[in-house]
């Protein structure tokens, strides 16, 4: 059985990994150029069972700028502070090594290269190197812009033969298909997308590719199909009027930093019922949402959960930070402008892009008509809301409980923002008579919680 060894620069971690890698690839963002000092990075996967580890590390997570949100944990010598493998809590059997580690010029070659429109300009791959969805799809755009709809379908049924794992590629190969009058080709890539990922439906709702089969019956079963009743863990009310509740996460998956039950919460002053970042709905707050004015307050807009069929069960107003644009996504995510043009959020689309309900959007400063006010959390559009009448924060993913208490979440921190910049626009919370953080993940929490995370 052959082995190979990698090696930081000074050798005091090191890796025996026996058999050849399952995978080889290139990814080109400039995350991992950044990582590696390099024109981009290349690494090799393992099994968990191929490789033994030598040696002490130092650790570094980084979450993917990918939709799925995957986190990363580099590991690096203390020492030297090479970077030789990296692993993700979700998937415990993998390990991936960075393949210069080897210092082996005979190691197998990649066969898939990622980001390449981070790819430096001198770098030249060979045809043998399969390329990445978003970079596969950049030679059906074209097709697609000059209005050559059939074309574009064909050629991405071609490419969907190589690549039958991306979502990307079935959610834009339905929609050229549409576009060509193509209706039961278009709805079944649409279905393929949606099981890979259900955010693909979200788009289609508001998307215009899709209009010329809106009205077919197929397409409307897609549009409509809901995932079942989410289970309320547990519900408490904490004092009269204010409960809090847990239910788990459709879209957790082991290994998530965060755990599986998430909160929501609900304050009723007798007239007005608000429901914060909303998953499930205890029967007894269901019964009070119908007799009273009630809205739907979000702390960011990828928090929506089961906010569009509450819409649609409860009809009642959400307010919520604006979704994600093309710049968005260049500063936050280092997204190339080509890929970032046109660029629309899936999250709540249904209903700013859809018009399926009343929204309203808010930033940090602003005070909403109901006496809640917006605090700047670690991006423009995750929020800490003061709600003075309970004298409550109410927080989504800036100040979360990761299992060691309430803290400033680090972890997903973005475009060069620091935890210091975040703690700076939340201190003067401390200045406010608060009693209780009303958590997304953990809690509830007390005063002297807030001010260990601002700290």
């Amino acid at each position: 059985m052959a082995t190979r060894e990698a090696a930081c620069h000074c050798g005091q971690l090191r890796l025996e990994v026996e058999d050849d890698p399952f995978s080889v690839a290139i990814c080109n963002c400039l995350a991992c150029q950044r990582r590696t000092g390099s024109a981009f990075g290349m690494q090799a996967g393992y099994k968990a069972g191929q490789v033994r580890v030598d040696g002490r590390f130092n650790d570094y997570s980084r979450i993917s700028d990918e939709a799925d949100r995957k986190e990363h944990v580099f590991h690096f010598c203390p020492e030297c502070g090479s970077q030789v493998f990296y692993t993700e809590p979700d998937d415990p059997d993998l390990i991936v090594v960075s393949v210069g580690s080897f210092a082996d010029p005979s190691f197998p070659p990649p066969t898939e290269s990622g980001y390449d429109s981070r790819r430096h300009p001198w770098v030249e791959l060979p045809e043998s190197i399969q390329r990445s969805a978003p970079e596969l799809w950049d030679s059906v755009r074209p097709l697609y812009e000059a209005g050559k709809y059939a074309e574009a379908a064909e050629r991405g049924r071609e490419l969907l033969e190589a690549r039958a794992d991306q979502a990307y590629l079935f959610y834009n190969v339905a929609c050229c298909e549409s576009l060509a009058g193509q209706t039961a080709e278009a709805v079944e890539h649409l279905r393929r997308s949606i099981e890979m990922w259900d955010g693909c439906r979200n788009m289609a709702r508001g998307d215009s590719d899709f209009d010329s089969i809106r009205g077919e019956t197929a397409f409307e079963e897609l549009m409509a199909a809901r995932r079942a009743r989410t289970e309320i863990v547990s519900v408490r009310e904490l004092e009269p009027g204010l409960w809090h509740w847990q239910a788990p996460h459709p879209d957790w998956r082991s290994g998530e930093p965060w755990e599986k039950e998430v909160s929501s919460y609900a304050i009723d002053d007798g007239e007005r019922l608000l429901l914060f970042d909303p998953l499930g709905l205890p029967g007894e707050i269901e019964e009070l949402a119908a007799s009273r004015e009630a809205a739907i307050v979000l702390t960011a807009p990828w928090h929506e959960r089961d906010t569009q069929s509450l819409v649609e069960q409860l009809g009642v107003p959400v307010y919520t930070p604006p979704p994600d644009t093309g710049e968005d996504l260049m500063r936050k995510f280092d997204v190339p402008a080509e890929q970032a043009e046109g660029f629309v959020s899936p999250d709540l689309m249904w209903l700013l892009e859809g018009g399926a309900g009343e929204s309203h959007q808010f930033l940090a400063g602003d005070r909403l008509p109901f006496g809640v006010e917006a605090f700047p959390g670690w991006t423009h559009n995750d929020v800490v809301l003061w709600v003075e009448s309970r004298r409550a924060v109410i927080a989504g993913d800036t100040l979360a409980d990761f299992g060691r208490g309430i803290a400033i979440n680090t972890r997903w921190l973005r475009g060069g923002v620091t935890r210091e910049q975040v703690a700076d626009g939340l201190r003067p919370l401390l200045e406010l008579p608060v009693d209780r953080v009303l958590a997304s993940h953990g809690g509830p929490f007390d005063r002297a919680a807030l001010e260990r995370a601002l700290a």
